[in-house]
């Protein structure tokens, strides 16, 4: 199907999507990545659907109309495709200081990140060892872009600035190491040192 928001300004403003009837559903469920492309807000935006009527016109679709096919722009070169909004808050919040995940979380976000691909996924050791196993949030994104960086290239090292501040982040003051208690695998910086020279006195390497 070719989806199509009026004005229309440049190649991205109609692209080629596949199609999943939704029984029940009244209105278009839209990917976050696309909405660059089509400057779509959510805010009650019309688009026009257009179906091809031949295989010559659905081919033409699947090459040169997909999604996949406008991730750069034709007037300067940046990309239509990007991650917002949710993708942006899961983000920060998988990276977060003190968020750890089991063995089992990280390697299902792992898998379901690298799942296209052919060859043995190379994984990397925990934050944490005692008392059992954890990875951090940024060790996830490490995994991923250890396993889709060809061989021969250096790994991706990318420094920049952010428009909202780490503070804007914090929903809750510091706990206090000595009496906050823990609960699961979300811990802070300090009550991991704590508990690294106080109760199991063992040496933890952090990445």
């Amino acid at each position: 199907m070719l989806l199509n928001r009026q004005p229309t300004l440049h190649k991205g403003s109609i692209m080629a999507h596949r199609v999943r009837v939704l029984p029940g559903e009244k209105t278009l469920r839209l990917h976050y990545a696309n909405c660059k492309s089509y400057n779509a807000d959510f805010d009650g935006d019309e688009m026009n659907a257009h179906f091809p009527q031949s295989e010559l016109c659905r081919s033409e679709a699947y090459q040169l109309m997909s999604t996949d096919a406008q991730y750069l722009s034709g007037k300067d070169g940046k990309p239509l495709s990007c991650l917002i909004q949710d993708h942006m808050v899961a983000g920060v919040n998988m990276c977060i200081r003190g968020r750890f995940f089991t063995q089992e979380e990280y390697q299902q976000l792992t898998y379901e990140a690298l799942m296209h691909l052919p060859y043995k996924v190379k994984l990397i050791k925990p934050a944490l060892i005692k008392p059992k196993k954890l990875w951090s949030g940024k060790q996830i994104f490490s995994t991923i872009f250890l396993n889709i960086t060809p061989n021969g290239l250096p790994l991706i090292n990318l420094t920049g600035k952010s428009k909202i501040g780490p503070k804007n982040w914090q929903k809750e003051p510091a706990r206090n190491a000595k009496v906050a208690p823990i609960h699961g695998v979300d811990m802070c910086e300090s009550q991991v040192l704590v508990i690294l020279f106080i109760n199991w006195r063992h040496f933890i390497t952090f990445s």
